[in-house]
């Protein structure tokens, strides 16, 4: 054991570790599915090509693996820039989260939300969380403004450019209107509701924003959250939507490496399982080796007046699996079969031999064996003559 465990190799398990929970929180942070999903995939038809045997299979999918990161920033090349923008600007905005909203600004947006679905006149709402938004969003007016009511109902009156649009809330202001959003790539809302559900969808799927809509048509208030939909059928379900999304808002935050080193413990669980699992199957059972070895048979508890005279065979073959290291410095004088002859008198036995009977090292284990019973023939021992 001391021989596996080496540090050499916790330093090799770490730093995977480490890789694949970054990929993690990337998938996490752009909502990136599909990557997990393509590389479960790629995984799976890789380690079913070589275990069956598979040699078209192998042969198709080992360019895909060769050549996985390139393929993977040609794919995702946009996700990736976000991604390394919400590094850049992570700290700064960790660190101003918790003044993001009060009580007086979400009284704001639930006046001017109940009065616009009092109205029927749509708008769709968006207050950021902590993941950038501008190479998602695309369009709009820069404003700068400060929440009030008669300003979000002057931005969504239908004489106006941008009422078409929705809102940008950052940091306690209106940052932008008019702005276009990317539409839910899987929709799953109501069939009856239209673009501006789906552009809601559209962004939180994305990221970690919450987005507030009010439809044009029947007047209804729905929140989306995570690329989900749900209605809000009153007054008391906006506030508590708006609270809970304040309540994560104001939540202690820390420097996004602290963050990094001691939040998100169930991907640190994924990551280090994962990573261990790896090690496992490409180095671990790499440094597994078979070999055959042929050692005697030792006949034990045999009565003091007998003696065995024919043993067929005399040897047993038998393959084993260990570390390498191990198996290169494993002798067959390590080893031997023993062949219990407890209660046996003269004449011929055909005696079976189990794994159990072979002593060996316990760090090899015994694969298979032949044969699997051995005769024995036992004859009396001559008393000298006096």
């Amino acid at each position: 054991m001391n021989d596996i465990i080496t540090l050499s190799n916790v330093i090799d398990v770490a730093l995977v570790a480490g890789g694949i929970y970054l990929l993690l929180i990337f998938i996490k942070q752009t909502r990136s599915y599909s990557i997990m999903y393509g590389l479960g995939f790629v995984a799976l038809v890789s380690f079913l090509s070589t275990e069956l045997d598979l040699g078209l299979t192998r042969k198709m999918i080992q360019p895909l693996v060769t050549f996985f990161l390139v393929i993977f920033v040609i794919v995702f090349q946009s996700e990736i820039r976000r991604f390394f923008r919400w590094l850049a600007l992570s700290r700064g905005r960790l660190e101003h989260r918790a003044a993001f909203l009060n009580e007086a600004v979400a009284s704001y947006l639930t006046e001017a939300i109940m009065t616009m679905a009092q109205r029927k006149t749509g708008a769709i709402i968006v207050l950021s969380g902590e993941y950038p938004l501008d190479d998602i969003i695309q369009g709009g007016f820069k404003l700068d403004g400060k929440i009030t009511v008669p300003l979000l109902l002057s931005i969504f009156d239908d004489s106006t450019p941008g009422h078409d649009g929705a809102i940008l809330i950052e940091n306690r202001r209106i940052s932008k209107f008019g702005v276009h959003l990317p539409l839910a790539e899987e929709f799953k809302g109501f069939a009856t509701m239209g673009t501006r559900h789906r552009a809601a969808c559209g962004i939180t799927e994305r990221t970690d924003a919450m987005a507030l809509v009010v439809s044009e048509e029947r007047g209804t208030i729905s929140v989306a959250q995570g690329g989900v939909l749900r209605t809000l059928p009153d007054r008391e379900s906006v506030e508590d939507a708006l609270h809970s999304f304040l309540s994560e808002e104001q939540k202690p935050q820390y420097s996004l490496w602290r963050r990094i080193f001691l939040g998100d413990n169930a991907l640190k669980v994924v990551s280090v399982i994962s990573a261990c699992a790896l090690w496992f199957f490409f180095i671990f059972q790499a440094n597994v080796v078979t070999r055959e070895f042929v050692i005697p048979f030792q006949f034990v508890n045999i009565a003091e007046n007998l003696t065995v005279v024919v043993a067929n065979p005399a040897e047993i073959k038998i393959t084993v699996t260990g570390n390498n290291q191990d198996i290169q410095n494993l002798k067959e004088s390590d080893m031997y079969a023993s062949v219990d002859l407890k209660d046996k008198g003269q004449g011929t036995f055909k005696i079976p031999v189990d794994e159990t009977s072979i002593s060996k090292p316990s760090y090899v284990s015994v694969i298979t064996f032949s044969p699997k019973t051995v005769t024995v023939s036992l004859t009396g021992v001559e008393e000298p003559q006096p």
